[in-house]
């Protein structure tokens, strides 16, 4: 692939490499989304060809920069990525290079996962999409797997991306104008998604960003809405041709 640009139309930018970021990059990937990896130690290319560019030459692209060389991520078309995680050494690092970037890109998502559960509100406030605390979620797993273990099992299951045929998901697709979905009632749509496709829909979120957990049998569903569902991965081609386009919100953007 050429080094000059960023070979794709749709990407997310993993920006800072290490363990964490690695599983991150394989749950995109997993999950048809392009990954570009920004690095500012040359010593993880090797890493990363490794571990993935082999087996996902198509998918996985990688650059070695410093987090304020905005020169060189314009050269490249960072600015046209769809989201943002960043994944710098601490917290603080993290808020210093969200709170420049938005200066160059204003527009883009900016996702991070903190350590100090305590700085959710910092990081909202500063204009981050999505900040989650690693705490947090690992200790709601862990908790569950005390108490309900089945459940926790399962949730741990449906969390992680299809790699398999018989794995099992939660995924969310795009009403376009090609599904046969749009204006019907979610009782209807979960209907057909049941016995056509074996899926199960679980959620509805609309297009001015509310989201409905288990709407009421009326809702109507409309175009550009996403449905929350359950289902298989052998079920994931009939889903796409079904709602017009791939999974996700990363894909299922115009």
């Amino acid at each position: 692939m050429s080094k000059d640009q960023i070979p794709f139309d749709r990407f997310v930018v993993v920006f800072g490499w290490d363990d964490f970021a690695a599983t991150i990059a394989q749950q995109l990937i997993a999950s048809s989304n392009n990954v570009v990896v920004i690095t500012e130690d040359e010593k993880h290319e090797p890493t990363i060809r490794g571990e993935f560019e082999e087996e996902y030459p198509e998918s996985i692209e990688t650059f070695v920069l410093h987090r304020s060389d905005y020169s060189r991520m314009e050269e490249i078309k960072f600015s046209e990525a769809q989201s943002l995680f960043l994944n710098l050494e601490s917290d603080e690092q993290n808020l210093i290079a969200i709170l420049r970037m938005q200066n160059r890109f204003p527009n883009m998502k900016y996702m991070v996962a903190l350590s100090d559960e305590e700085l959710e509100e910092t990081f909202r406030s500063a204009g981050v999409t999505y900040a989650v605390s690693k705490f947090n979620i690992a200790s709601k797993v862990l908790a569950s797997y005390l108490y309900e273990p089945d459940v926790a099992e399962y949730s741990e299951d449906l969390l992680k991306a299809t790699e398999e045929e018989d794995d099992y998901d939660i995924q969310q697709y795009r009403v376009t104008n090609q599904c046969p979905a749009d204006g019907d009632s979610f009782v209807d749509v979960m209907r057909t998604l049941k016995s056509e496709h074996r899926s199960t829909p679980i959620g509805l979120k609309r297009a001015n960003g509310d989201l409905k957990k288990i709407p009421a049998p009326t809702t109507t569903v409309e175009e550009d809405d996403y449905v929350l569902l359950i289902t298989r991965g052998d079920r994931e081609a009939g889903l796409e041709d079904y709602f017009g386009t791939e999974e996700g919100v990363l894909n299922g953007s115009d």
